[in-house]
């Protein structure tokens, strides 16, 4: 039978001894109790060869549960029944509006010793208005910046500056330069007028105004064209100045021709009923059997293509199916007063027609004179005659070619007159 002697000696721990004359037999584990201010369960076994061996926790010196201190507390399961004996390690959390790294270890002299240190520090950095923090991906992820840390902001479109924020030692952001200026880019009426002239309004008009950014500033301004062009032209403020993109595009002609910016056309009694077009003018509605409207043509815009034979260019044409005149009708303007020497022009137009009326009353005397001359005249032979509408019946105010040329078939009538023997 194998028997073991009296078990060993542990440090800081004495043995819980069976009751007195017991035999320590193979297999038997004799327990030890820790010295006070000491954790362990230390424990020895009576082995096949008649010693011992030490088994279970020795016994440590005890150091109690971590302290708080004045900045931070110390992070642990408080129902898990830990021993805070030497050796064991403790992190700490900083309080609010401190950030850090704090940690506990139990010595052997019972105590906890603290390394780290908890700093005044300040939460995610603030957002003030017209300005937004520039922050990388970390920095986005991180909930305490510590005295001294610096973040810097920029400024909303449409105004200027350098902010600059700082973590203090009152753990709040101070902002430095902290005014984001709005600099805008100023009417756009003077940016307009530099760029299509002074009288700028009358070639394009304001469509609607909008705002990129999340204030009200209008910073992209949509034009429609006028005159009889189109386009959509569209100008931007960007960085405190205006800038324009896309124009308006002139009407063309079916003989690649552009239209007159501004034409005046007149009618009535010595053409004195004038009124000024621009572009090119549409149909009006349904009932207008012309599919193209027409215009004054630019003759400057003009190929030598679409000269006459004699060299001349035409003064008048229709919209093109394939040119770029959305929008609909000319711009039509209030009434004007007649071009110059519109009404000398007027007065010289009337001449043939005098002459022929002279002509004509010579004739029917004559014919009341004479007549069996009247019974010999064959009868007139007439054409159709196709007239232009009544939205283009522009009159000779201009000294030039009407546009009703354009639609006129002209009526030809033909007299046939027999020989008469008789004397008059």
């Amino acid at each position: 039978e194998v028997l073991c002697a009296t078990p060993p000696t542990v440090p800081h721990a004495s043995p819980l001894m069976p009751s007195e004359g017991t035999e320590i037999r193979l297999g038997t584990v004799v327990s030890y109790q820790c010295t006070e201010g000491y954790l362990g369960r230390p424990a020895a076994n009576c082995t096949n060869v008649g010693s011992y061996v030490i088994e279970g926790d020795p016994c440590l010196i005890d150091c109690g549960p971590p302290p708080k201190t004045d900045l931070a507390v110390p992070v642990y399961d408080k129902e898990a029944g830990m021993d805070f004996v030497e050796g064991v390690r403790v992190n700490y959390d900083c309080i609010d509006g401190y950030g850090g790294k704090l940690a506990g270890v139990c010595s052997s002299s019972g105590k906890w010793e603290l390394s780290g240190v908890c700093v005044r520090n300040c939460g995610a950095p603030i957002s003030f208005k017209h300005a937004t923090p520039i922050m990388s991906k970390e920095e986005l992820a991180m909930d305490h910046w510590p005295v001294g840390k610096t973040v810097h902001y920029a400024c909303e479109r449409g105004y200027k500056g350098s902010p600059v924020a700082e973590c203090s030692s009152d753990g709040n952001w101070h902002i430095e330069d902290n005014d984001c200026a709005y600099i805008g880019c100023g009417p756009v009426d003077d940016f307009m007028k530099k760029s299509l002239g002074d009288r700028w309004d009358t070639k394009v008009k304001v469509n609607k105004k909008m705002s990129t950014s999340l204030d009200t500033f209008e910073d992209v301004i949509v034009f429609d064209c006028l005159q009889g062009s189109s386009g959509r032209p569209v100008s931007t403020c960007s960085n405190g100045e205006w800038g324009l993109t896309g124009k308006c595009v002139e009407a063309q002609t079916s003989m690649g021709c552009k239209c007159k910016e501004a034409w005046v056309t007149c009618s009535g009694w010595l053409s004195q009923s004038c009124t000024q077009y621009n572009g090119c003018k549409l149909p009006t509605g349904k009932t207008d059997p012309k599919p193209y409207g027409w215009c004054m043509i630019d003759q400057a815009t003009c190929s030598k293509d679409v000269q006459s034979s004699v060299g001349t260019l035409p003064e008048w044409d229709f919209c093109s199916a394939t040119g770029d005149i959305q929008g609909g009708t000319p711009q039509t303007g209030a009434k004007v007063a007649p071009p110059e020497g519109a009404v000398g022009h007027a007065m010289v137009a009337l001449l043939p027609s005098v002459g022929l009326i002279v002509a004509m009353v010579a004739t029917i005397c004559w014919l009341a004179k004479n007549p069996s001359r009247l019974a010999r005249l064959g009868a007139p032979r007439r054409s159709p005659q196709l007239a232009p509408p009544s939205s283009q019946n522009t009159g000779l105010g201009l000294g030039g070619a009407s546009p009703n040329t354009a639609f006129r078939t002209e009526a030809r009538q033909s007299l046939v007159v027999g020989s008469n023997d008789e004397e008059e």
